[in-house]
């Protein structure tokens, strides 16, 4: 999206924040015997490795832990607002009865769990079962931080609310994420930062939908996931030194706001596709990419980044050797167009 936004001469800042505090981070670290950060900074790493290898765009990639002061004005300004309140516990929840403001879907009564159930904070401390925390008091010997209301952890909410003032001053063009952070993450956001700021959190929102294997969503808790790595590695099994295109292009054959049911069988037959188009490109292919080819390609990602009708169109146009239409889709798209040809 990014990339065909820049083509399409916009300016373009794309950011992708880094969640380094976190309950489930700071306890495998402790399992681990090292520092919270270590765990942090290590998956980080691993993950922008991936990128690079996958051929995408490395974004600027903020860390929560960098922005403390950001997220103490924000929660001062929710305590003000009388949005917030601080419990017995020292605990700093948002009080969700006294929002008034446009939400992305409606509350369901008790649905708004502090951290999605992962967080210490108890139901006897809140005036609503909804509310959710803003700042969650610690012990002096847990991990924590110094705040306005003692030692303890951001929640997982705020961290963003308060990345997105200090960096675009409280209002993004585009905010994605998955369907599953639509609720409450998404909704707690807009809680925290459209009150405050008086304007819209985002102007597009966009929520991609998830990925399944066998029509059952990954997750850890059923054994059915696929690591990236692990992926990137069929990929390149199926079409040596091209796994990278290869998985890009099997991801983007189903639209962005689908569900994408996940197999290796997809790569095989998508290489043998892929296979079939570009030997049936006379030259070299490179030499056919046109700046009015890329318009074209453009022109037809401007309908929702439709990206499995933009392989239709793609298929259609090879018949009608309009290989320069082709080859300036491919070129968009980054792949490596010689090595493919020659493959």
């Amino acid at each position: 999206l990014a990339k065909v936004l820049t083509l399409q001469g916009k300016s373009v800042r794309l950011v992708r924040n880094i969640t380094d505090i976190d309950d489930k981070i700071i306890n495998t670290a402790e399992n681990l015997g090292v520092q919270w950060h270590e765990v942090s900074n290590k998956y980080a790493q691993e993950n922008t490795e991936l990128m690079l290898k996958t051929g995408l765009q490395v974004p600027e990639q903020p860390k929560a832990s960098e922005y403390l002061p950001d997220i103490f004005k924000l929660i001062q300004s929710l305590i003000d607002l009388d949005l917030a309140y601080i419990s017995k516990n020292s605990d700093v929840l948002y009080k969700v009865s006294a929002y008034q403001g446009q939400l992305l879907m409606q509350h369901k009564e008790g649905s708004l769990l502090s951290e999605q159930g992962q967080s210490g904070v108890t139901t006897e401390e809140k005036l609503d079962n909804r509310d959710f925390a803003l700042w969650k008091s610690m012990p002096e010997d847990a991990v924590g931080f110094e705040s306005p209301w003692g030692w303890g952890r951001p929640g997982w909410h705020i961290e963003c609310s308060a990345m997105i003032n200090a960096l675009f001053g409280g209002s993004v063009t585009i905010h994605g994420g998955g369907v599953d952070l639509k609720f409450p993450h998404h909704q707690s956001e807009i809680m925290q930062s459209e009150p405050v700021n008086g304007k819209p959190l985002a102007k597009v929102w966009i929520h991609n939908g998830s990925v399944l294997s066998a029509g059952q969503k990954m997750s850890k808790s059923l054994g059915n996931f696929v690591l990236w790595q692990d992926a990137l590695d069929q990929a390149n099994s199926v079409v040596a030194g091209l796994g990278a295109d290869l998985l890009r292009y099997t991801m983007l054959q189903t639209h962005w706001q689908k569900p994408l049911d996940w197999s290796q069988y997809l790569l095989e037959t998508n290489k043998q596709a892929l296979f079939k188009v570009f030997k049936a490109i006379p030259a070299a292919i490179e030499t056919y990419v046109t700046a009015e080819g890329v318009n074209s390609v453009l022109e037809e990602l401007d309908n929702n980044f439709n990206t499995p009708g933009l392989f239709v169109w793609i298929q259609k146009q090879a018949q009608l050797k309009r290989f320069d239409l082709v080859a300036s889709a491919f070129s968009v798209l980054g792949f490596n167009l010689k090595e493919w040809q020659k493959a």
